[in-house]
């Protein structure tokens, strides 16, 4: 299988290094733009000007603002309200990949709405529907995300706009993920690969395909995202640009690690370099070496898989990459565990700390946290180890990252198991199997989707109109096409009754379109019964409403240990509970006396207290510790901690000191 499969990938590189040679490079058609731009005014001026807007190079935001402010101007002296509406909108876009979400950003997509009005046809484009979506969902209104997607969506089909029908599918696709909808993911996902597919702007839909191929492989299909990765390899080389066709040599390296093949990866994983150093790109070398290293590491060539990874993390440090410099040690940390080296580890965890914290998102702590964890497990440091992997696995479920939830959540049941907890075990246990078996259930459901659109693509009947590529199956012929239609209605059939039955007997747990939580409410529990209602209209709790979510409060801090997730809110632990804000906050008021951010931190500096006092963290310094805790910060840790406990941490840990002593 793998074999066919690799023959596959070496027929399609075959392919689009032959399809390259016949188009336009990026920077050739950028040439020819502005040789336009030069020789032209009016309207046709404003659309070459919004086109090399959208040619930038993504780490070139504010060459491309420079245009679409160029392009507002010239709209302005022509009054040309639609070309002036989509201007507004092309800033907006670029400023949202800058700053990501700002007042400016609304305004200006208000400003093009009103634009659109004036122009006489009222209509918006679907690009102005897709980035009004981005916006909302960079502002936590995933809702009005959904809405103008969906609207996005169908504007581009009128539009024939198939890159902004992909990127509003990714989007979607993106906010299903969050949801716990897994099918939802793969079916979005699915949708905007098509589109990709169908682009005709090649240089500005494989860049966008690197993401949807990364986003396959976080949920845990690495298969898929292989897929999309090699074609989105085709795209790149089509389009001339070496950039992102380098990084894709590192992304579909793996392909050929894994299968009989290595040696073409590691060449891959040269040409990569080669490319970067060329472009001297800094980034992308240290992500090129990155995954060299990680080459050597599997193959236990720890020299070279050591040189690899210091070079990778000095690469990143200097062109600011502190993600990939996190990433980067903490590889180079897991050769020197492999080496039994705990000196050499320990340091590198120190310098790790601060590349993570320098670096600031959830991917970058649930990599350190994770890779940390194992540390501490390998020296037998059973309950810190826990501590990390549970951090680990906040993280990762807040950046929807699916292998490493997975691979915590299996991670806490083993030591649950070890210390015998068995009833925590089962529960960690249900949870990670819970998890592996909605992207399967999900998977297998797209892979007979899939079959049906490729059955459909090499019998030319498609059933929206549109013009689809041909030999898709190759060698299935008239008389093939009943007896696959039939097999796959068999298959189908089974897949389906079992898909029924699984279900139905997962669901008595835990329902698998639900975030994966051992806290979710039992529908008949008290919260869900009518509440009290005095003669003067306002609503009560009954006493045994407000013990019962305190009960199920409790355990969802002693047990899941959500105190630790930074940005745990009143809402999210309302969902959780089935409750709603308004209850959950008095509750926390009756029985507590205090308010949810004193609960919060009452669990949190116990758990500071218990790291401090363990002398063997040494590798965490007071801020790792404050994170570890579930404090956003050093200052917001010292703050708690002289309020609950009356003295700083410093002193706390020589008070401790001192005692035993």
């Amino acid at each position: 299988m793998k074999s066919r499969f690799i023959l596959t990938v070496v027929i399609i590189f075959g392919f689009t290094a032959s399809a390259g040679a016949a188009a336009l490079t990026v920077k050739q058609q950028s040439v020819l733009l502005k040789n336009r731009l030069n020789n032209s005014g009016g309207g046709e001026r404003v659309d070459a000007l919004l086109k090399l807007a959208s040619f930038c190079p993504y780490d070139s935001a504010n060459q491309a603002i420079a245009f679409s402010r160029q392009a507002i101007a010239e709209s302005q002296r022509l009054q040309d309200n639609h070309r002036l509406a989509r201007s507004y909108v092309s800033l907006a876009s670029f400023l949202l990949r800058k700053i990501k979400q700002s007042d400016s950003v609304f305004t200006y997509l208000t400003l093009a709405e009103k634009a659109f009005t004036q122009s006489g046809s009222g209509q918006a484009t679907a690009k102005y529907f897709y980035n009004t979506a981005l916006y909302y969902l960079r502002t936590g209104d995933t809702v009005r995300a959904v809405d103008m997607s969906q609207m996005a969506i169908e504007k581009a089909e009128m539009e024939n706009d198939h890159l902004t029908a992909a990127l509003s599918g990714m989007m979607l696709g993106r906010i299903s993920r969050q949801n716990g909808d897994f099918k939802g993911f793969t079916g979005w996902l699915a949708k905007a690969q098509e589109s990709f597919l169908l682009c005709e702007e090649k240089q500005l839909a494989g860049p966008s395909m690197i993401s949807l191929g990364i986003l396959y492989k976080d949920a845990g299909l690495p298969e898929k995202g292989d897929k999309a990765l090699i074609q989105a390899t085709g795209l790149c080389e089509q389009s001339g640009d070496s950039l992102y066709v380098a990084y894709l040599y590192c992304n579909v390296a793996g392909i050929f690690q894994s299968g009989a093949n290595p040696e073409k990866g590691l060449f891959l994983l040269k040409k990569a370099e080669t490319i970067f150093q060329s472009l001297n790109n800094d980034k992308g070398l240290g992500y090129a070496l990155n995954h060299q290293g990680i080459y050597f590491q599997n193959n236990r060539k720890f020299q070279e898989a050591v040189s690899c990874f210091t070079r990778a993390i000095s690469c990143n440090t200097r062109s600011g990459d502190w993600q990939g410099a996190c990433f980067a040690a903490c590889n180079l940390a897991e050769v020197f565990m492999e080496k039994r080296d705990y000196e050499e580890t320990t340091a590198t965890f120190r310098e790790a700390e601060q590349y993570m914290l320098k670096a600031g998102d959830k991917l970058s702590a649930t990599v350190y946290y994770n890779t940390f964890g194992k540390f501490l497990l390998q020296n037998k440091q059973f309950t810190e180890a826990l501590s990390m992997f549970d951090s680990s696995l906040h993280y990762a479920r807040e950046s929807f990252n699916h292998n490493f939830v997975s691979e915590n959540l299996k991670q806490i049941a083993g030591l649950h198991q070890s210390q015998g907890n068995e009833s925590l075990a089962l529960q960690f246990y249900k949870s990670y199997i819970a998890a592996g078996d909605s992207v399967k259930e999900a998977s297998n459901l797209e892979h007979y989707r899939d079959m049906q659109n490729e059955l459909t693509l090499a019998t030319g009947s498609s059933s929206n109109g549109k013009a689809s590529p041909s030999g898709i199956v190759p060698g299935l012929n008239d008389a093939a096409i009943p007896a696959t239609i039939i097999i796959m209605i068999f298959l189908m059939a089974i897949s389906i009754r079992k898909y029924s039955k699984n279900s139905g007997e997962k669901n008595k747990d835990q329902p698998l379109d639900q975030p994966l939580s051992s806290a979710n409410p039992i529908p008949g529990s008290q919260e869900f019964e009518d509440p009290i209602v005095p003669k003067n209209g306002r609503l009560m709790l009954s006493p045994e409403m407000s013990s019962g979510i305190f009960q199920r409060l409790t355990l969802l801090m002693e047990e899941d240990r959500y105190y630790l997730r930074s940005e745990v809110s009143l809402h999210e632990l309302a969902v959780e509970l089935g409750t709603n804000t308004s209850y959950l906050s008095r509750v926390i008021n009756e029985q507590t006396g205090g308010n949810f951010h004193s609960f919060l931190n009452k669990f949190r500096i116990e758990e500071a207290c218990r790291l401090l006092k363990d002398q063997r963290q040494q590798v965490l310094s007071m801020e790792g510790i404050a994170l570890s805790a579930g404090f956003r910060s050093k200052s917001a840790f010292h703050v708690a901690f002289r309020k609950f406990k009356g003295m700083t941490p410093s002193e706390y840990c020589g008070n401790t000191r001192e005692s035993a002593e």
